[in-house]
């Protein structure tokens, strides 16, 4: 597996208790289902190797979790794991996630238009703010900030490489 076809998802800070349990901590700004994480793969001596989640405990903060892998039932294997980046397979993770998801999709390049099919731009980027993911959108030019909210994005086509939002009246102007 390359680092080309999978996504960052943060880094394993630490062991927590016996039975192999390792403190997690995402990437800031990242939302996702962790219910359907079924793997994850741990980048070890330049490496990506890939490990099965048997558990995973997500804590206070969206940004941290405690998990627990397959085969990795001691303090000594989990400690052998701590201090590694933790990244996923981005064609596995999102073969069923639903057509409105965002979450890990590298979206930048994909068409931005809106609910009646007028071309807004190009996605840039995807800033990452605590609570308040953003779309930065090329149009021509002018960058536009959308935030990825359920409520404005109607539609994430991954095979076309577009997306349909419906943003309220005058969004779009208030980087004009």
């Amino acid at each position: 597996m390359k680092t080309s076809n999978c996504h960052y998802l943060g880094h394993i800070s630490k062991t927590v208790g016996t039975d192999g349990g390792l403190s997690v901590f995402f990437k800031a700004g990242l939302t996702f289902d962790h219910t359907e994480l079924e793997s994850i793969f741990i980048m070890i001596d330049g490496k990506l190797v890939p490990f099965f989640i048997e558990d995973i405990s997500m804590r206070a903060k969206d940004d941290q979790a405690v998990i627990w892998l397959e085969d990795i039932d001691s303090v000594e294997k989990a400690r052998e794991l701590s201090r590694h980046d933790i990244y996923i397979d981005s064609v596995q993770q999102l073969s069923d996630k639903a057509d409105k998801e965002i979450t890990y999709q590298e979206v930048t390049g994909y068409t931005v238009c809106d609910i009646d099919e007028r071309y807004i731009g190009k996605v840039e980027q995807i800033i990452y703010h605590p609570g308040n993911p953003l779309l930065s959108i090329d149009a021509g030019g002018k960058e536009i900030l959308i935030p990825i909210a359920e409520e404005l994005i109607l539609k994430v086509d991954h095979e076309r490489k577009s997306i349909c939002i419906d943003p309220p009246g005058g969004l779009l102007d208030l980087n004009a």
